[in-house]
């Protein structure tokens, strides 16, 4: 079962090294790797891929160089343009697995208790450092989010809990609810979830599996987690989806998921 990873970068070699190095340790084997660097200097991505991978390996790495950045989740098309696994998993340069991750999650989805089902979501630990000239030193580790059993659509729609490197997906969700709305700067991932969870159910590995990465402390732009360092970008988008969901429930004369996710949004 080959795994599609789609890592997408911009000029951040120290994370993207330690990314890589997380997937060259993957048990299970048989993964591609898209990288998209986005408008970075292409001469580190190069350098580090052919340096972390034996040649035996480098086949299974795929660079797509972007001239013009349209954004995260457009990125995120430009790898699915490429892939070919049969299955799919976004992961941020910034983030990292567990060496077991593939092996557990695909292992999970071969024994579905359903056909519905077409994903899988893991537990993720979030990892507070900081980043010095000596290199990254790991400040503090803790559960992120609540520890979920299962993922319903209703929570879902209020915001999104699963962080997109934890969860990873069969390509027919793709082929049915098709790619990343290239409009929306962040929360592309959450926006694709609420498609997902229309035709399909996530089931949940009840294992920490993902290391969510924040830098809360940084001054470097290149550095900076999105969720923080862009927190009212991400407030205002958070509303944008929701009323989106909402104008189409007017425009059908309907109570439908813009209700629910306005319901949701407001219990969270």
């Amino acid at each position: 079962m080959t795994v599609s990873i789609i890592m997408r970068t911009k000029n951040r070699p120290l994370m993207l090294a330690r990314a890589m190095m997380g997937i060259r340790a993957q048990t299970h084997g048989d993964w591609e790797l898209i990288v998209v660097n986005d408008v970075g200097d292409p001469a580190p991505v190069e350098r580090l891929y052919r340096h972390i991978f034996p040649v035996a390996e480098r086949g299974k790495i795929h660079v797509v160089h972007r001239l013009e950045s349209l954004g995260m989740e457009d990125a995120s098309n430009a790898g699915l343009e490429v892939a070919q696994g049969d299955h799919i998993v976004v992961h941020d340069d910034d983030d990292s697995w567990e060496p077991t991750y593939l092996e557990v999650m695909l292992g999970a989805l071969a024994s579905k208790p359903h056909p519905k089902v077409g994903a899988v979501a893991c537990w993720t630990r979030k990892v507070i450092e900081e980043v010095t000239d000596e290199g990254v030193t790991v400040k503090n580790m803790e559960f992120y989010g609540d520890p979920f059993r299962e993922v319903p659509l209703w929570r879902m729609a209020g915001s999104n809990f699963i962080p997109n490197l934890a969860l990873l997906y069969e390509r027919r969700v793709l082929e049915a609810v098709g790619g990343y709305r290239a409009d929306l700067p962040v929360l592309g991932d959450w926006e694709f979830n609420i498609r997902m969870l229309r035709h399909f159910e996530i089931m949940v590995v009840p294992s920490v599996l993902a290391n969510y990465h924040h830098r809360p402390d940084t001054t470097d732009p290149a550095l900076a987690n999105t969720v923080t360092a862009g927190l009212d970008k991400h407030l205002f988008f958070h509303a944008m989806i929701i009323n989106d969901l909402l104008r189409r429930d007017l425009e059908e004369g309907r109570l439908g998921m813009g209700v629910i996710a306005s319901m949701a949004a407001h219990r969270s």
